[in-house]
């Protein structure tokens, strides 16, 4: 009856073990399943952070494009603008399903959603102000800092939305460490009360086995023992095999007695080759920072004889080489309170979850990065802005100060001239930075083009030098060119290298001080022509020399700083040097000590067909005013000071004019009588100049009336298009009055073309 007992004993602990194993797949599936919940719940507090950065940086978009709008009238400044307008709405939608789950989100969501409104509402409001009723209109309702103060709560409400987010993130990955955790320990737990009923399920077997009949207790209890034996470890086996964590088992002396299939597979080690090693020889691990030895969990266990916990950062070294981040635990084995006769250690490869933190740093560092950038980029172009209604500003104001003095009639004859000069100077100065603004977008789409053809480089730099060299007497500073006497003709885009060789010039008297020198050179290399801008200025700092090309980057971009400039024209310098197939180099040998700036451009190679100089080229004429004697012109422009210019210039060089303000009165003026001479504007309301000058080919007697395009489209596009249309001369506005009469006396062949 007792050994009865005992073998049903034995068998009860056999089915307890079984169904504890089942109760421990069935935790542990739960706790898998709350960790992939908690991961998920962690990516989607992420991407609401990122709704909220893409929602503020869309607003403060549509503010700085407005702000370029106002100041300078371009529309393209209002793309920025217009793309957060179109943006903005799908994001707080995307925002609002993110965080629908979240009644204060919502609630902050809903106030967001009125004070965006508010904001664009504003926007909106500046804007048809400056189309309406002019840039006046608009800055008043700017200066009523309502735009500030709803940017302001923006701000504060989101940054509030953000600090939710984190809040909850940190809360979740608290969630997702503990999930990870319990599934792990109850494993533990469940593995080692099932070996344990297993190991006692064992001995009360063997012991009802040996109080059977004396007769054939030594056979029967030994073919009964044996072959509960091996059902038990069958048993066991199969238990071991069917959990998903690296089991291995060790005696009193911590060698291995067992190992479980995702042992082996993780470890690089058999069942077989690993009986009787050390625990420290098969488990293997270190520190992952440190790379140094861990105390294995089994000797820890055999010295304080209790579970130990999970390890962190630690690697498992495998017998093949393979470096594996696991997470490990112990539990000493024991039968009914007796001694140590055993331990148990359980480990799993925790990659996935070192994948995910890294994932989730590297999201971290990627929007922290992008959050910095992108307020870099905003901090940018609003200095830019402010630099450059700063830059527009400034011969604005000499304009308008001068043209004030030159009306009151105050002026006396040499301070009068003194006036013009300065008004002159300014207007090309805005002028110039209008056309650096342009190419430099140019530039940027890649739309930037050149107009090759042959040409003299020695005539680019003495046109540049003389266009200049009133400016750099203005301020006091000697300018010299240095060209010798051969023949230098290269491939390029005269207007270009023009260009390239003004912003040279204008940037070295900017930064040279009264009584300094700027020398020109023109010298002969191998395959190339250089031309070196040498001065005595202020130098460039070592740290600053390597950016120097570089758009939008000053040596000092402060509002202190003490010299002027956009940060653009050395940018394109090298665009449009490097679009000639040349280089430019800058050199300096510190502050205070001048700089050099060196341009090299490829010869011309006979095979290299590129087109003579066109015959419209407009010569220089030194005294046009006789020029156009006897000849009538026909000006069209529906711009009434352009038409008074215009007609002044030719009246002067002893011309006949007539004057119309659209096609329609450009037409019956025809009607009335020969022109010899067609100046039309392009871009005019209802017919424009390219319509305009159709009509006028159609008619029999005015068919081939020699016309010109006088236009502020200054494109080489443009260009292109008018010389297509019909017109013999493309001549962009502002209009310089002598180079307007030579143009007419070109094509009504008074002079002849230049060379």
């Amino acid at each position: 009856m007792q050994a009865w007992n005992q073998r049903r004993l034995g068998l009860i602990g056999f089915v307890l073990a079984g169904v504890l194993l089942i109760a421990v797949a069935a935790v542990s599936y739960r706790q898998m399943l709350r960790l992939d919940e908690a991961r998920e719940l962690a990516t989607h507090t992420l991407l609401v952070r990122e709704e909220i950065e893409i929602l503020l940086s869309l607003v403060k978009d549509a503010e700085t494009g407005q702000r370029g709008y106002l100041l300078t009238g371009h529309a393209q400044y209002l793309e920025p603008y217009e793309t957060a307008i179109r943006l903005l709405p799908l994001h707080l939608e995307r925002l609002r399903t993110l965080t629908g789950d979240n009644t204060s989100q919502q609630s902050q969501l809903l106030r967001l959603d009125g004070l965006i409104g508010a904001k664009l509402s504003e926007l909106a409001a500046t804007i048809r102000a400056r189309n309406t009723e002019g840039p006046a209109a608009a800055s008043r309702i700017t200066r009523t800092d309502v735009g500030m103060r709803t940017m302001d709560h923006i701000r504060a409400l989101l940054s509030v939305m953000r600090d939710e987010e984190s809040r909850l993130y940190a809360e979740r990955e608290i969630r997702m460490q503990g999930a990870a955790r319990t599934a792990t320990a109850v494993n533990i737990a469940g593995l080692v009360v099932a070996f344990v009923l297993v190991l006692g399920a064992t001995a009360l077997t063997i012991r009802a086995l040996r109080h059977r009949d004396q007769e054939h207790a030594l056979r029967q209890t030994s073919e009964a023992v044996a072959t509960a034996s091996r059902e038990s470890e069958a048993r066991l086996r199969t238990t071991l095999e069917s959990i998903g964590d690296g089991v291995i088992a060790t005696d009193d002396e911590g060698r291995v007695t067992l190992m479980n299939p995702v042992a082996q597979a993780l470890t690089g080690w058999t069942d077989a080759g690993a009986r009787g090693r050390p625990i420290e020889e098969v488990f293997t691990i270190v520190h992952e920072t440190t790379r140094q030895p861990v105390e294995n969990p089994v000797t820890k266990v055999r010295r304080e004889g209790t579970i130990v916990g999970l390890a962190n950062s630690t690697i498992l070294l495998a017998r093949d080489g393979r470096e594996i981040p696991v997470a490990d635990s112990a539990a000493p084995i024991r039968v009914a309170g007796s001694r140590l006769q055993g331990v148990v250690v359980v480990f799993r490869d925790v990659t996935s979850q070192y994948e995910l933190e890294r994932q989730r740093t590297g999201i971290l560092e990627i929007e922290q990065a992008a959050r910095q950038e992108a307020e870099a980029a905003n901090r940018a172009k609003d200095e830019f802005v402010a630099t450059l209604s700063h830059e527009l500003r400034t011969p604005l104001s000499s304009i308008f100060g001068w043209t004030r003095m030159l009306r009151s009639g105050s002026l006396d004859g040499d301070t009068a001239r003194r006036a013009v000069e300065v008004i002159e100077r300014s207007a090309r100065t805005q002028m110039q930075l209008i056309d650096d603004l342009l190419d430099t977008s140019r530039m940027v789409a890649g739309k930037l083009r050149l107009d090759l053809r042959a040409v003299d480089l020695r005539a680019v730099v003495e046109t540049a030098v003389d266009t200049i060299r009133p400016t750099a007497q203005a301020k006091g500073v000697l300018i010299a060119a240095h060209l010798g006497d051969r023949p230098v003709v290269i491939s390029g885009d005269p207007d270009r290298l023009q260009q390239v060789l003004w912003n040279l010039l204008s940037n070295a008297i900017r930064f040279t001080p009264a009584t300094g020198r700027i020398d020109v050179w023109l010298d002969e290399h191998p395959d190339q022509e250089q031309i070196r801008v040498v001065d005595t200025g202020a130098g460039i700092k070592p740290q600053f020399l390597p950016h120097v090309f570089e758009r939008f980057r000053q040596g000092d971009a402060s509002s202190s700083r003490t010299h002027s400039g956009l940060g653009i024209g050395l940018a394109l310098v090298r665009h449009l040097v490097e679009l000639h197939g040349g280089t430019v180099v800058a050199e300096s040998e510190g502050e205070g000590r001048g700089a050099t700036f060196s341009v090299r451009l490829p010869k011309r190679s006979p095979e290299a067909g590129v087109s003579p100089i066109p015959l419209e080229a407009v010569p220089d004429v030194a005294d046009p005013s006789r020029h156009l004697a006897g000849l009538h012109v026909l000006v069209v422009d529906d711009e009434e000071d352009a038409r008074e210019l215009a007609r002044l210039s030719f009246e002067h060089a002893g011309a006949r004019v007539s004057l119309a303000a659209s096609a329609r009165e450009a037409l019956a003026t025809l009607d009335r009588g020969p022109v010899d001479v067609l100046v039309s504007d392009i871009g005019m309301p209802g017919t424009n100049g390219y319509v305009f000058l159709e009509s006028v080919r159609a008619r029999g007697a005015d068919a081939q009336i020699p016309a010109i395009a006088l236009t502020a489209y200054a494109r080489l596009e443009d260009r292109e298009r008018a010389l297509k249309a019909g017109f013999q001369l493309h001549v962009p506005k502002p209009i310089d009055p002598q180079r307007l009469v030579r143009a007419v006396a070109l094509v009504a062949n008074r002079v002849a073309p230049a060379a």
